[in-house]
């Protein structure tokens, strides 16, 4: 019984330190103790992970507005959005289309690492190609297995063909 306890004591002061890899193994289904704090321990976890993804959220937030700060021409303004955005994130290209009324298009405004290519459009229709489709749907697209002639990560030591892309839409009414 002291054994037991032990361990719980133990297993407690693992997650009061904020180690939740420990499980305690119960004795049997009578074994309350121990399941509680298997129960306690992984409700913790959860929670310690929820709350760590909310806190890379608002920082990110937080980082994105002291980027936007000044008076900024749009062409500025969203290069420095994309780029921050695309570093956060940890993706290797970015593009930022933004919609004109003018014409009813999207328009190519801000980039990151994204090597302009003859045959593709600076602007699209909603709903054209999917970048106008995500538009369209209000809706993430995401793509894997790419062909390898799609587009190319560049660098100064080399390229790459892209394993996934991702095309996201935000409208602010």
């Amino acid at each position: 019984m002291q054994e037991s306890l032990q361990k719980i004591v133990d297993q407690t002061e693992r997650v009061a330190d904020g180690d939740y890899s420990m499980r305690l193994v119960a004795k049997s289904e009578n074994d309350k103790l121990s399941l509680a704090v298997n129960k306690m321990t992984k409700a913790l976890q959860e929670t310690s992970s929820e709350n760590q993804i909310q806190n890379w959220i608002k920082t990110g937030q937080n980082l994105l507005n002291e980027k936007m700060r000044g008076d900024l021409d749009l062409l500025t303004l969203s290069t420095k959005i994309v780029t921050f955005v695309s570093e956060y994130l940890q993706v290797q290209v970015g593009a930022m289309y933004l919609y004109e009324s003018s014409n009813e298009t999207l328009r190519l405004y801000g980039s990151y690492a994204f090597i302009k290519r003859k045959k593709l459009n600076d602007e699209f229709r909603i709903g054209e190609g999917l970048i106008g489709q995500a538009a369209f749907g209000r809706q993430v697209i995401s793509l894997t297995q790419l062909p390898e002639d799609y587009t190319r990560i560049t660098s100064a030591i080399g390229d790459m063909a892209p394993t996934n892309v991702v095309l996201q839409q935000q409208f602010s009414n």
